[in-house]
Formats: structure tokens, sequence, C-alpha cells
């Protein structure tokens, strides 16, 4: 599938392509596509939680939120 991108998008592309850290266009768009369900996973995660919240539900420990997110993320606790 071959597709014919805006000006604008083909400059976005062609910095993404010059750092060096995509071997072809294709996989820059694997990637980017990955980043989009993550970020819809996580969205619907927060709206699911918010609306927990709003119903009065009982929620986590703030300390265990901030646990978990570490984790998921792989950053240490420097406290």
């Amino acid at each position: 599938m071959t597709h014919q991108f805006s000006a604008d998008v083909e400059k976005l592309i062609q910095v993404r392509m010059a750092s060096g850290r995509y071997g072809s266009e294709e996989e820059l768009l694997v990637q980017a596509l990955r980043a989009l369900d993550e970020d819809d996973e996580e969205l619907k995660a927060i709206e699911e939680g918010l609306a927990s919240v709003d119903r009065g539900e009982a929620g986590l420990p703030l300390d265990e939120v901030f646990e978990r997110l570490r984790q998921r993320h792989s950053i240490q606790d420097n406290a």
C-alpha cells in the first residue's frame, strides 16, 4: 500500500527517519500505530477509573498507583 502524504507529514517522517531510530518508513508507521494503541488503552483505563470514582467506588491507594506506573514504565523509585 503506497500513500502520498502532505508536505507537512512528509517532513515529520523525514525528521524521524533522520534520527536513525527506524529502518524504514513502514517500521516508523508501525511504531506510531502501536504507540497510538497504547495511548488509547491508557486513556480508556483513565476514563474507567474516573467513572469508578464518580460512582463512589473505593480506589487503589495512591502509593500503589504510583508503584504500578513505575513498574509499567520501568522507572526506579529514587525516594
